[in-house]
C-alpha cells in the first residue's frame, strides 16, 4: 500500500490505541503490519511473529532491513525441533506460561522504547494451552504503558476480539487474469473519525 490510511496512523499515533487487523491467508496482513511499524513508528516497535521465524521474515520483506532492529524482533513461534544454534533474536514460547511470555514483551517493550507492538497472528497463540487469555494481557499491556498495538487476525468473521479493539480494518483481495486486486475496509474506528469506509490498492 502506496500510502498509508489516516485512520490508521492517526488512531495509532495516540499511543495505548488497539488495532485489529483481519482477513484471510495471503491478503497483506503481515505486509500491513509491518509497514505501521516501520513508517508511522519509525521503526520504534516490537514485532512478535508466531508463525515464521524471524530469519524467514527478514528475508520474505527485505526493505526490513535498516528499518526495524533484529533485536525488537521476537521470536513466539512453537517449532517441533528446536534451533540447531542460538541466535540473536528474543524466543519466547507461550507454552511455558502465559505470565513469563507477558512479562517478555514487557521487558523488550521497555528495552527497545517501543511506542508499538504488532502481533502476527494471534490465532497461533490462541490455540496453545493459556492462549485464550493472552489477547486480554497484552491490550492491559498496552494501556498500562501507552504502547499501540496492532494485531493481526486470521480470517474476516465476527471475534471476540472485536469488542476489545478501538480500531478494526479487514484486509480482502481478489485477483483477475493474474493481477491481485486487494481493498482494505475499515470497520470500526474508535476515537477518530473515519473518512473513507474501504481503500483499493494493488500488488
Amino acid at each position: 500500500m502506496h500510502a498509508l490510511p489516516s485512520e490508521l496512523t492517526t488512531a495509532l499515533s495516540k499511543g495505548g490505541y488497539v488495532l485489529l487487523i483481519k482477513g484471510e491467508a495471503g491478503t497483506g496482513k503481515t505486509t500491513l503490519g509491518l509497514q505501521l511499524l516501520s513508517e508511522v513508528f519509525d521503526g520504534k516497535g516490537v514485532y512478535v511473529s508466531t508463525r515464521v521465524s524471524p530469519e524467514e521474515l527478514f528475508t520474505q520483506f527485505p526493505w526490513l532491513k535498516g528499518r526495524l532492529d533484529p533485536s525488537n524482533v521476537i521470536d513466539a513461534t512453537e517449532p517441533a525441533i528446536p534451533p540447531a544454534k542460538e541466535l540473536d533474536f528474543m524466543r519466547l514460547r507461550i507454552s511455558q506460561g502465559l505470565p513469563s511470555f507477558i512479562e517478555g514483551v514487557y521487558v523488550a517493550c521497555s528495552e527497545a522504547k517501543a511506542r508499538v507492538v504488532v502481533v502476527d497472528s494471534i490465532n497461533a497463540i490462541a490455540d496453545l494451552p493459556e492462549g485464550e487469555a493472552a489477547p486480554h494481557r497484552l491490550i492491559e499491556l498496552s494501556k498500562v504503558m501507552g504502547v499501540s498495538l496492532v494485531i493481526t487476525l486470521e480470517g474476516r468473521g465476527a471475534s471476540k476480539l472485536d469488542y476489545l479493539a478501538d480500531g478494526i480494518v479487514t484486509l480482502q483481495q481478489e485477483c483477475y487474469g493474474g493481477r491481485c486486486l486487494r481493498s482494505l475496509r475499515v470497520e470500526k474506528s474508535r476515537m477518530v473519525e473515519r473518512k473513507r469506509s474501504a481503500y483499493v490498492f494493488t500488488l
